[in-house]
């Protein structure tokens, strides 16, 4: 019984490991813009839009601005209490209407100092009209096209994986994946819809924004010990 007991803990802790994603951020859009920051001072920043919405989440999107002139503004930031572990998701619908860069991105600081920057959407890269970019800022190779094609004024659903043992990165839009990796690895502080640079005039919509990350290892014992504490009532 007592080797019962142990080896159902283990499976316990296992299992708590590998499904433990926790969810930080999850945004439809539905209620306002609560928790989320303008990234510039000035105009113009991303607004609400229900022209264009046909995504589960319902009527409302958020829209970046048609913006040919003015960089360091129309984006929208959501700041983390504190980096966040290194094994993490995100996934979002976009809809771009030929923007030359608008994207998701995931940035880490240590203080002032930029540790990582990871990113995902369209750049004005060569091959930017026919295929989606990604970027791994530190410990990667920057901008960098993938071969996702890519399909403008149709919305997409788009997912970043950070494995934080390993450090593979996995881009994917509709399921069509593209993989990477990176030597610097680091949890993410904070994150940034839309790329905050000029886009050529063409907005992009988000929608549906989910970022989930694995807890502390303090938090996955006091799950496994919990599990224990189950198993060893029912044996009572």
């Amino acid at each position: 019984m007592t080797k019962y007991v142990s080896v159902l803990a283990v499976l316990l802790m296992v299992g708590v490991t590998q499904a433990a994603y926790v969810t930080l951020v999850s945004e439809d859009w539905e209620s306002g813009t609560d928790g989320w920051v303008n990234y510039g001072a000035s105009d113009p920043h991303p607004a609400l839009d229900n022209t264009q919405n046909t995504t589960p989440g319902g009527q409302w999107s958020l829209r970046t601005a048609d913006n040919a002139s003015t960089n360091y503004t129309n984006a929208i930031d959501w700041n983390f209490s504190e980096e966040t572990d290194k094994s993490w998701y995100v996934e979002w619908s976009m809809m771009d209407t030929g923007s030359t860069r608008e994207y998701l991105q995931l940035q880490s600081y240590a203080g002032s100092t930029l540790q990582q920057l990871i990113a995902f959407g369209t750049y004005n890269g060569t091959g930017g009209g026919s295929n989606y970019f990604a970027r791994i800022a530190v410990g990667g190779s920057n901008w960098t096209l993938t071969d996702i094609p890519r399909v403008n004024n149709v919305w997409h659903t788009f997912r970043i994986e950070q494995d934080g043992a390993t450090g593979q990165l996995t881009f994917s839009v509709d399921g069509d994946e593209w993989t990477t990796s990176t030597t610097a690895v680091f949890g993410v502080t904070k994150m940034r819809l839309g790329s905050g640079l000029t886009n050529a005039g063409h907005g992009a919509f988000f929608d549906d924004v989910v970022f989930a990350a694995v807890p502390d290892p303090a938090t996955l014992a006091l799950l496994g010990m919990g599990g224990l504490m189950f198993v060893r009532r029912r044996r009572a």
